[in-house]
């Protein structure tokens, strides 16, 4: 209704020049008072809704693109970027339910995940009173809250990217993306290598562990399920440098779940994908190898020795210092859950645990087990709403893999996101994903990429009825 008319309202030369006046004043004053940042919001918020009215679809595909700038942003304070990006992110999709909802009157709600998904933020919406009684202010839990709802832009992506067309482009976008963080993640990596002098400062970037996981796992699954030819050459690559992103994160918990929920894939995969897993697999191993000797030279020994001794620490949870320190946290959040279970404390509000590393009490707001960290900020309510949510998802993606066995494009769809809603949930256990910048956008592409999968196996069967 609005993307008819707005293609041909008018723009005279007179509003023209008054929006420019405005924005100049507005841009003088702010500028004044050290907020200059604020027109800027305004503006790119104006143009995203502007977006979003007339071509929801490219709105989509400029919100994936911009991706790397929001997501490395720094989580700490509230930086310009956080600004920008809030304006465009949340408004543009604030923007887009109201217009769905109360204009074009159009269906919100297909399923039970819908449903779950809704009730969960508007019930966890009180928590704002929640969090300001324990200290925390109202603009810090908007702004991490703001982090969370993102993962509704699901509903849009859903409603656009109907078509392989689509799933095709949507995922040119993302890869690009993923590369592009990690051509900076392997940068970043490759100058800290360098300037270690021990073993033990060979460290890694933890860059987007998330991302990486639904990169790998989409890519390697797509790349097994068609024949392997000369012109899947970019796709093994794509692949195989997401795999080395990945594990210049040093995310232990996301290497155990990508490998774990691969090796779970093959369970709904033909013997010949099975094949092309074992020749891929052998390629990978022997490309990684190579090329960290090509790139680190005398000290690729060191680098190797030090990654696999980091995923074989995954099993000594006992004598791991990340481990234990994350042991000490738990106590300690678990002794304010148990002084207030209903309610909790609100998103960001400070406690105090023990720090193994500095060997005393730190003051922290984040916490890692992503299992009992909804019950400290929400208490059991949204606790257990969340949980459903993450259930349902994945129990929703394990039936639609099932249903759509007979088109084989919208099978592959639906496994990718069980997996990676699969290994998301792995991930929860050391670093908790709701609120988290990469985690709910990597939500948001798996919860409607279950819809659209059913949606490309309905469109299948109808055609081969017709036929």
């Amino acid at each position: 209704m609005i993307a008819e008319y707005s293609q041909h309202l008018p723009l005279s030369r007179t509003s023209l020049v008054v929006s420019a006046v405005l924005m100049i004043a507005l841009s003088a004053g702010f500028t004044a008072v050290d907020l200059w940042y604020v027109p800027a919001a305004l503006a790119v918020g104006i143009a995203g809704i502007t977006l979003m009215i007339t071509n929801p679809k490219f709105w989509i595909l400029f919100v994936s693109a911009t991706l790397p700038l929001f997501i490395t942003s720094s989580d700490k304070g509230v930086s310009v970027a956080d600004v920008l990006f809030g304006a465009m992110y949340v408004g543009t999709l604030a923007a887009w339910l109201f217009h769905r909802v109360f204009i074009d009157r159009g269906q919100l709600v297909r399923d039970w995940l819908d449903v779950i998904v809704l009730l969960y933020f508007v019930c966890v919406s009180s928590n704002v009173v929640t969090a300001y009684a324990y200290g925390t202010a109202p603009v810090d839990w908007v702004r991490q809250f703001g982090i969370g709802i993102l993962v509704l832009y699901y509903l849009p992506i859903r409603e656009y990217f109907t078509t392989k067309r689509d799933l095709t482009q949507l995922a040119v976008v993302l890869a690009t993306v993923l590369l592009i963080i990690t051509a900076q993640s392997l940068l970043v990596y490759r100058s800290t290598i360098q300037a270690s002098v021990y073993a033990y400062q060979l460290t890694g970037e933890r860059l987007v562990p998330q991302a990486y996981a639904m990169g790998c796992i989409a890519s390697f699954l797509l790349l097994i399920s068609q024949p392997i030819t000369k012109k899947r050459m970019l796709g093994i690559l794509t692949t195989f440098l997401f795999m080395v992103g990945l594990v210049t994160t040093f995310a232990r918990t996301t290497w155990l779940a990508v490998l774990f929920t691969l090796l779970l894939a093959h369970f709904s995969l033909s013997v010949r994908e099975l094949k092309r897993t074992l020749a891929l697999g052998f390629v990978f191993v022997v490309g990684a190898v190579t090329g960290v000797s090509i790139a680190f030279g005398r000290i690729a020994q060191a680098v190797l020795h030090v990654i696999a001794n980091r995923f074989t620490s995954s099993s000594h949870f006992g004598s791991d210092a990340a481990m234990g320190n994350r042991i000490y946290e738990a106590r300690g959040v678990l002794r304010y859950i148990e002084h207030n279970p209903i309610t909790g404390y609100g998103l960001l509000t400070h406690y105090q645990a023990y720090d193994g590393y500095i060997g005393n009490s730190a003051d922290k707001t984040f916490v890692h087990y992503g299992f009992l960290s909804p019950f400290y900020f929400f208490g059991v309510a949204g606790a257990v709403l969340q949980f459903l949510v993450l259930g349902v998802s994945l129990v929703r993606a394990y039936n639609v893999v099932r249903k759509v066995r007979r088109t084989h494009f919208a099978h592959v769809i639906a496994l990718i996101c069980f997996c990676v809603i699969l290994a998301m949930i792995i991930e929860n256990i050391t670093a908790a994903i709701f609120f988290f910048r990469t985690a709910v956008f990597v939500l948001a592409f798996c919860f409607a990429g279950i819809s659209i999968a059913l949606k490309l196996d309905e469109e299948a069967q109808c055609q081969q009825l017709r036929q």
